[in-house]
């Protein structure tokens, strides 16, 4: 478990207690990160590909990959 209950907006751990499938439960936590990379390359990898502006993904998707559990 990690990340906090302000952040997530609810208890940490909860998803457990209520026996939902999560990434991290499924994969472990590095196998989680390690699919949250692969998907953030297949987006940038799609964005590049596309002939339109796509500053306001690229960060979107930047923020995906830095921000807080």
């Amino acid at each position: 478990m990690i990340g906090d209950e302000e952040k997530l907006g609810k208890p940490v751990g909860s998803d457990e207690i209520n026996e939902k499938n999560t990434y991290p439960k499924l994969l472990g936590l590095e196998g989680a990160i390690h699919k949250r990379d692969e998907y953030v390359e297949k987006a940038k990898e799609s964005l590049g590909k596309a002939n339109a502006s796509t500053t306001y993904l690229d960060a979107l998707t930047e923020y995906i990959m830095e921000r807080d559990h």
